[in-house]
């Protein structure tokens, strides 16, 4: 993997692991990795999704299905996460990432994006979520998860930084290293206007 290709991946899996770590009641993650992956795979952050596609065939009752429609929006901003944070880590600006969400939701709705790929998990997850006009509700998807990635930006810059320089990174490592930075945490969470 060429050096370009191994930052922007770092930026992409970052992304994804500090929104997810950022809202502590999704599933551990377990590694984040840019080497030693199967081939055609350029990055992985190891972990369960909240919602998963047996929610499809099981009948629950409508507090379980309400949590599971929170799981897979959660799900759906945690998969959005990365593109965004590499469309930041390539300098687009606010404006250009804003401006792609239309461009995205037509990638993510009307493409055959493998259901592997980010795009097409969010796809599936709107779907059976929030059925009705996925074209918008992933427009304010995409904008809900512009908004985490730059609150938590600096995170996602140290992390990804720290997985360039090792290609893997496990649980071992990634829980201090969150927990080590509590006070940049707790002065990111103000609301971008009051920045």
């Amino acid at each position: 993997m060429s050096l370009p290709t191994r930052l922007t991946t770092c930026f992409h899996e970052a992304g994804h692991a500090i929104v997810q770590l950022a809202h502590g009641s999704h599933p551990w993650i377990d590694s984040i990795a840019v080497e030693g992956l199967p081939d055609g795979i350029l990055g992985l952050v190891d972990t369960p999704s909240i919602w998963q596609p047996s929610c499809l065939e099981r009948a629950a009752s409508r507090d379980i299905h309400e949590v599971w429609t929170r799981g897979a929006w959660r799900d759906v901003i945690n998969y959005l996460a990365g593109p965004i944070a590499e469309l930041r880590w390539r300098k687009h600006g606010l404006a250009a990432i804003w401006f792609a969400a239309d461009e995205m939701a037509r990638r993510c709705l009307t493409t055959s994006e493998e259901s592997f790929t980010d795009f097409g998990r969010v796809r599936h997850r709107l779907e059976w979520a929030i059925p009705g006009d996925d074209h918008a509700n992933f427009v304010k998807a995409w904008l809900e998860t512009e908004e985490e990635v730059h609150r938590w930006w600096g995170p996602i810059t140290k992390l990804a930084r720290l997985l360039a320089e090792r290609g893997r990174i496990s649980d071992d490592e990634l829980y201090p290293f969150w927990n080590g930075l509590r006070d940049h945490r707790s002065e990111r969470r103000r609301p971008r206007d009051q920045q």
